[in-house]
């Protein structure tokens, strides 16, 4: 990724990279790496279009790329979700922006994808990618309150550059009346973005002001899952109500006068 330029001065200098001068000014020839072996296919053809002029192909079968049971409120063919966070609005905290609505319904989701026995989806297997370091800092304040499991990890694009994660939750933060995106307009970012998952994503945002840009509005328009908070937050209630079942038919099937312990609280402190 390039660096991040405040001073419209230094750009003319700084936004192209060593490399890019190498190519436009060198007789240098160049190699793309043409086969992706990360991504369940569904995820790759957005990218492969739009950022690599549809010559991505890929080396990996969709059955190689489960969707976890956990997330039984997403589309396993195209394991893609856009939550449409219109209730959430920005805030400005120094030079850095964040989004508590946004951010709350990561955490949620993220507790509720963290099931008590037996899980196929632990949260090593879980990243949260945003474009501003202050809502890394709310995510992180939030899931410790929540007492959610240590290890899921949650980074700025630039910090998850070069990560892969089996499930990826992005959350875009900008929720404005003047529909300005801004780290979200850089198309390098939003590729890194939308290529770090192995199996499942999904991405939380303002569908009103994202689809003031022509590009995240060809994004969400090729969504086949696009959800409102309301939506999503019944899918999370209906899980935990089957977790909850689950437990207590658990609690019931233990046999009396045993020392068998109860089953204890599995929901430990989140550290980063």
């Amino acid at each position: 990724l390039p660096p991040i330029i405040k001073m419209a001065e230094a750009k003319p200098l700084l936004e192209r990279s060593f490399f890019q001068r190498a190519l436009e000014n060198l007789n240098i020839n160049s190699i793309m790496l043409d086969t992706q072996y990360r991504m369940h296919p569904a995820l790759i053809d957005f990218p492969s279009k739009i950022f690599y002029d549809d010559a991505l192909k890929t080396g990996i079968k969709p059955e190689q790329r489960p969707t976890p049971q956990e997330i039984n409120f997403i589309n396993k063919q195209i394991p893609l979700m856009f939550v449409d966070v219109d209730e959430g609005y920005e805030r400005i905290h120094g030079s850095n922006i964040f989004n508590k609505e946004e951010a709350e319904l990561v955490c949620q989701t993220i507790q509720t994808l963290l099931p008590t026995r037996q899980p196929n989806l632990s949260p090593i297997d879980i990243g949260v990618i945003t474009p501003y370091a202050r809502q890394v800092k709310e995510i992180v304040e939030k899931l410790s309150a929540m007492k959610v499991p240590k290890g899921v990890e949650i980074r700025t694009v630039d910090g998850f550059q070069g990560r892969e994660k089996n499930v990826v939750l992005i959350s875009l933060v900008r929720s404005n009346n003047d529909n300005e995106i801004g780290f979200l307009i850089n198309e390098q970012r939003m590729n890194v973005l939308l290529t770090r998952a192995k199996c499942a994503m999904i991405v939380f945002g303002n569908k009103r002001t994202l689809m003031a840009n022509s590009l995240w509005k060809l994004w969400i328009e090729g969504v086949p899952n696009v959800s409102s908070t309301r939506f999503v937050n019944e899918c999370l209630t209906k899980q935990n109500q089957i977790t909850d079942q689950h437990q207590s038919s658990s609690r019931k099937e233990t046999k009396p006068y045993t020392n068998n312990k109860k089953p204890s609280n599995y929901r430990k402190t989140y550290s980063k």
